[in-house]
């Protein structure tokens, strides 16, 4: 793969090196949450609950290439979803800051998350019609290097203060996760 990108890399320089052409490098990182990040939710709770149902993270680089002609790119993109019911955060928020769960309360909770890694390129062939009018189509191959897709529902009644077996009163959950490599934590 190293092999692949240097050999790529060194196409770029050549191409660089014409006249009217123009390299660039292009990196976006998006992130939301209400209010909970990402990171917090999975692996280090920190901070007051405060609710919120949403996280995601979006990640895209872009290295191209472009001259009258045509556009080449190289392309990276990252995208993790993840939605949550307040059951969900409410147990995992005291599960993490070792708080007891309340007793009176049944538990419905959901979580569902996708995360996708891909590599790939792009190529844009460019139309000059007149001065005033552009034409720019693309076609871009990405190959995915991770998928993990998946959802836990259920329900659940505390009849303990911890988080042991012997805790869970009436519980029911159902898993359907599919991944290219472990991603549970």
């Amino acid at each position: 793969m190293h092999q692949k990108l240097r050999i790529i890399a060194f196409i770029f320089v050549l191409l660089g090196r014409a006249e009217s052409s123009e390299t660039q490098i292009n990196i976006a990182l998006d992130s939301y949450s209400d209010p909970v990040s990402i990171h917090e939710f999975t692996r280090n709770w920190n901070g007051e609950y405060q609710g919120g149902h949403h996280a995601f993270l979006h990640g895209r680089t872009e290295i191209s290439h472009k001259n009258n002609e045509n556009e080449f790119a190289l392309l990276w993109r990252y995208d993790y979803l993840m939605v949550f019911s307040e059951g969900a955060a409410e147990i995992y928020n005291a599960y993490k800051k070792e708080l007891a769960p309340d007793l009176q309360k049944k538990y419905l909770a959901s979580l569902n998350a996708q995360h996708t890694s891909a590599l790939g390129f792009r190529w844009s062939p460019q139309f000059n019609i007149n001065d005033a009018l552009n034409i720019s189509t693309g076609l871009n191959v990405l190959k995915g290097k991770q998928l993990t897709e998946g959802s836990i529902e259920g329900i659940t009644r505390f009849i303990g203060t911890g988080f042991t077996k012997d805790d869970f009163g009436d519980t029911a959950i159902s898993i359907n996760y599919h991944y290219d490599h472990p991603q549970l934590h």
